[in-house]
C-alpha cells in the first residue's frame, strides 16, 4: 500500500474491509503547496461504490477474520485522531468529515511545512501498531522543489486473506492532486499529468498497478 494510505488506521481498516468484498473503492490525496513550504493537506476516503455492501458489513461482528467495528468505535477513533493531529507543533485546523450515507470520509488540515506535515503523521502512525511499520516522510520541500516520495510496499501480508489481492485491488484507485502557487517547470515522473495552467499535477493509478510496480508515486517538481 502507497504512503497515502498509510495515513491512518482507520482508513486502512475500512479500506481492509471494503477490499475483502469488492476492491472498489478510491482514496485521493490534495495538497496545496505555497512557496514558503506550508499549505493545507486533504485526504479523502470514497467507499461510495460499496455502500451497499458496506452497509451489511457494518451489520456484522465479524468478516473473513476481520473484526467490524462499530459505528461508535469508528466515531471514537476519528475524534482520537483529530485531538492527536491538532496537538502536534505546525497543524491547525483539523477537520474530519464523516458521510455515512455514501461512506466518504475526509481529514483536512492545514501545515506550517512540509516537515511539519511528515512529523505530525509520523507521531499519529506512532500510537497504532499495524500503521507505524509503514511510516516514511511522504513529502519534501526546498530551493522550488517539491517531492512527493515513495517506497514500495510487501505485499506478504495480505496473503491471509482468502481472496484474491490481485482482483482486490483491481478496482481500487489511488489519486493524487498536487497544486502550487507559481508554474512548474519540469516533472520526473511522466504519469503525473500536467494542468492548462502548469500549476498543479494530478496522478491516477490502481493499487493493482502499484503493488505490481507498474507505476510509482515517485516524483519531484521544479517550480518557476
Amino acid at each position: 500500500m502507497s504512503s497515502t494510505c498509510k495515513i491512518l488506521k482507520f482508513y486502512l481498516l475500512l479500506a481492509a474491509i471494503t477490499a475483502v468484498l469488492s476492491g472498489c473503492f478510491d482514496f485521493v490525496e490534495e495538497i496545496k503547496l505555497h512557496d514558503n513550504g506550508s499549505g493545507a493537506v486533504k485526504y479523502k476516503l470514497n467507499l461510495s461504490k460499496s455502500k451497499t455492501k458496506i452497509g451489511g458489513i457494518m451489520l456484522m461482528d465479524s468478516i473473513r477474520g476481520f473484526p467490524v467495528p462499530s459505528k461508535e468505535k469508528i466515531q471514537k477513533k476519528l475524534s482520537e485522531m483529530k485531538s492527536l493531529l491538532n496537538g502536534q507543533e505546525g497543524i491547525s485546523n483539523v477537520k474530519i468529515t464523516e458521510n455515512w450515507s455514501e461512506y466518504i470520509f475526509q481529514l483536512t488540515m492545514d501545515f506550517e511545512h512540509v516537515n511539519k506535515l511528515n512529523l505530525a503523521l509520523k507521531k499519529t502512525l506512532a500510537k497504532e501498531e499495524k500503521a507505524k511499520k509503514y511510516v516514511y516522510d511522504a513529502y519534501s520541500y526546498s530551493e522550488s522543489k517539491f517531492s512527493r516520495n515513495y517506497i514500495a510496499q510487501d505485499y506478504n501480508e495480505f496473503s491471509q486473506w482468502k481472496t484474491d489481492v490481485s482482483t482486490v485491488l483491481e478496482g481500487a484507485n489511488l489519486i493524487l492532486i498536487h497544486r502550487f502557487d507559481e508554474p512548474i517547470v519540469s516533472k520526473e515522473n511522466a504519469k503525473y499529468m500536467l494542468s492548462k495552467n502548469s500549476k498543479s499535477v494530478m496522478f491516477r493509478a490502481s493499487f493493482l498497478d502499484l503493488k505490481e510496480k507498474k507505476v510509482t508515486l515517485q516524483n519531484t517538481v521544479s517550480l518557476k
